[in-house]
């Protein structure tokens, strides 16, 4: 699957539908396939998505998140911690999830270096510690 086709399906899917909190999205599909047919460039494929289309940042995060743990290790875990940083609280958000999801030491170490500013963020930070370190 080259860029152009993954960015189009992405966006088309994306843009018909909101993605929701525990309800799946078909964008989830696109992702899957892109990391299954394409590992060696879906990293850059993905990083290249987040930029240029910002509108959609949080939702494509949202997705990535959904993704088995093997598929995206371990460069998942560098862009999460990447939009941990992010100015937009949505990002940010999604990042958390992101880690939440995937879980394991690298999650709880960039979730514990994180310095998050909004508190209710940060309360969830702290929150989804406790719930990787229970494990």
């Amino acid at each position: 699957m080259d860029y152009a086709r993954f960015e189009s399906g992405l966006v088309s899917l994306l843009w018909e539908n909101q993605v929701e909190s525990g309800f799946y999205h078909p964008a989830e599909g696109i992702i899957h396939k892109l990391l299954q047919e394409n590992p060696e460039s879906a990293h850059q494929y993905i990083k290249d998505a987040l930029s240029q289309k910002q509108r959609y940042g949080d939702s494509i995060l949202m997705c990535l998140g959904r993704m088995d743990v093997h598929l995206i290790s371990p460069w998942g875990y560098e862009l999460a911690g990447e939009y941990l940083q992010h100015s937009k609280i949505s990002l940010r958000e999604a990042a958390v999830n992101c880690l939440e999801q995937w879980g394991g030491a690298k999650a709880i170490d960039l979730l514990k270096s994180h310095q998050e500013e909004v508190p209710w963020l940060a309360q969830y930070c702290t929150q989804v510690v406790r719930d990787l370190e229970s494990l």
